[in-house]
């Protein structure tokens, strides 16, 4: 009889299916069969190596879902597993948008100008570089946070103001075709399973977290071959791929490592989460 499948997925808080890609993945998982426990860090301590969940000792797990990083706890909690979903160094290299732009090159797809600089940089240097407006992004933010529409040298000031001097950015051209509007697609070991367009009310972001609506893309060749591409540089499982559309084609904007769903499910009206945990049990098996 083959052995139940088990796994970890990993959290920050353990609140299990209080999060919609927790409570999906978690209620796709019991249809396979698959043992999947949601493990809050915030619930964790690592004593002389060894982790523990609410004071019980972890014992060591098929394969872990990673869904939050931070890295003592969730690598400590990923060397109890045979493989992970996705893979931590990934998630640790590709985390940060500047390595985005400097390790992921443009094969099917067209990359903004970009300077990495901090909170310092010349202004005049800048505004050369790119013309008015210009965007500036912190290196690990998300969810639109942290990312700013350099319209002039006063906003560039409030840099400043709100964060110091070193504060690391990555400013980039901004491409104003796709101004409150970009193509968002999750693919799967480098298959494309659904795309859609995020439009925002007002802000020159898109996201959902700030009041962004969504449309169904329907997949074409052409988003099919960006994520493949985006695989065979990063060996990503699962992946977020967020586009611009410029006046001359699709520009990259950023891959997400911990990528939610639940826009895209609803949109799309496709079980993602049963391609993620039918992948898993396939690796498997």
């Amino acid at each position: 009889m083959k052995k139940k499948l088990t796994g970890y997925l990993i959290s920050k808080y353990s609140y299990p299916g209080t999060v919609y890609s927790f409570k999906r993945l978690l209620e796709e998982a019991e249809k396979l069969d698959i043992d999947l426990l949601e493990i809050g860090v915030a619930d964790c301590t690592i004593i002389s190596g060894k982790v523990y969940f609410k004071g019980e000792l972890l014992p060591e797990r098929d394969f872990a879902i990673v869904r939050y990083y931070v890295p003592a706890f969730t690598e400590a909690l990923c060397k109890l597993v045979k493989r992970q979903y996705n893979d931590t160094e990934i998630i640790a290299k590709f985390r940060n948008k500047y390595n985005q732009v400097s390790l992921i090159k443009p094969n099917c797809f067209k990359q903004p100008k970009s300077i990495l600089g901090s909170a310092s940089t010349d202004f005049d240097f800048l505004q050369k570089k790119f013309g008015l407006p210009f965007i500036a992004k912190g290196l690990e933010s998300y969810g639109g946070q942290q990312i700013f529409l350099i319209r002039n040298v006063f906003d560039y000031d409030s840099l400043k103001f709100h964060f110091n001097d070193a504060k690391e950015f990555l400013y980039q051209q901004f491409i104003s075709e796709s101004r409150g509007e970009d193509i968002r697609i999750f693919a799967v070991k480098g298959e494309t399973v659904a795309a859609m367009t995020r439009i925002s009310d007002g802000d020159f972001r898109s996201n959902h977290s700030l009041g962004g609506s969504s449309a169904k893309v329907e997949i074409t060749e052409e988003l099919r071959n960006i994520g493949k591409d985006i695989y065979e540089q990063t060996g990503i499982d699962f992946v977020g791929i967020e586009l611009l559309k410029g006046k001359d084609g699709l520009y990259f904007c950023e891959i997400n490592t911990v990528p939610g769903f639940e826009s895209l499910e609803i949109t799309n009206e496709i079980n993602i989460a049963k391609i993620m945990m039918e992948v898993i049990n396939k690796d498997f098996a």
